[in-house]
């Protein structure tokens, strides 16, 4: 690891790079810990959002996204209607500037009003408040390693990033690169899984995903919600959905088992489900299945 002998630029002390490489080099061995790193690098740089991705690939292809305070509804936003006018992503790209190891402020990629003339700018960015960047190359892509990115925003009532919080930002990109490198190598399966289950963090209704038994493999932030509010919901120490009162456990058992074993059936629309009881008569949870692919 590199040793840093002087004060971090404004983002830390010697202390906080310290806890950053603990939190990087950690998110090898468990990478749902990617997320987290995304936060914490964000914080010490005094950002609003930002996300570590690859620009050019998406997860069903072997990409990956990992964010923080950016909404699963913003990124498909971009992803569908603003990709191809991300003036940042191909200024860069034409310039040259997606360098391994390369760090950039916004108005070294593009002028600040020719960003703030374009279509992004004023039909996206400027909505969700983005106003300001600062960003890395982790990867160049190749070797079996695909183009990685790491970006991080402002809005319009703070200040701009400066010299500074690049700095920062590239002294922590060595170690993101060979952290994200190993993870690769050791196991890039699980590192697209934990992007799967990071998107799922970012939906506000609750999803658990299931094995082929049945049995619950994962809860989404908002099924945990669900679960440990103990209203209507829960799941067994066997690992099953339940629902409260033996009667309305043993029919919700019975419609997942019927749902696993007919590969989740032929719903006539969306809405068809199973209701839930919940504490309050008017209330009810609607469960729902549906199938992914392996």
């Amino acid at each position: 690891m590199d040793v840093l002998t002087t004060e971090a630029p404004a983002a830390g002390s010697t202390a906080a790079f310290s806890q950053r490489m603990h939190e990087i080099y950690a998110a090898t061995a468990q990478s749902s810990r990617w997320s987290q790193v995304v936060a914490a690098i964000g914080k010490s740089l005094h950002a609003d959002r930002g996300m570590l991705f690859t620009p050019f690939l998406g997860p069903q292809g072997g990409g990956f996204l990992f964010t923080w305070n950016l909404s699963e509804s913003d990124l498909n936003i971009w992803a569908t209607r603003y990709i191809a006018h991300d003036i940042w992503a191909a200024r860069a790209l034409e310039q040259g500037q997606w360098r391994e190891g390369s760090a950039h402020l916004d108005r070294e990629i593009v002028p600040t009003d020719e960003f703030r003339r374009s279509v992004i700018y004023r039909e996206y960015f400027q909505r969700i408040g983005v106003e300001w960047m600062c960003c890395g190359g982790v990867f160049e892509g190749g070797a079996g390693l695909p183009h990685t990115a790491i970006s991080y925003f402002r809005g319009p009532e703070r200040a701009s990033f400066e010299q500074a919080d690049k700095e920062w930002l590239r002294l922590l990109l060595p170690h993101l690169s060979r952290a994200l490198g190993l993870m690769h190598r050791l196991n890039a399966r699980e590192l697209n899984a934990s992007s799967l289950r990071a998107t799922l963090d970012r939906v506000a209704f609750g999803v658990a995903l299931l094995d082929p038994r049945g049995k619950v493999v994962h809860l989404n932030a908002a099924a945990q919600a669900v679960v440990a509010r103990c209203d209507g919901l829960t799941v067994s120490e066997a690992g099953v959905l339940d629902a409260a009162g033996a009667k309305g456990r043993e029919r919700l058992r019975h419609w997942i088992e019927r749902m696993v074993t007919s590969g989740g059936g032929h719903p006539a629309h969306f809405n068809d489900g199973f209701l839930v009881l919940r504490s309050v008569a008017t209330q009810r949870y609607l469960v729902q299945y549906s199938v992914l692919p392996a």
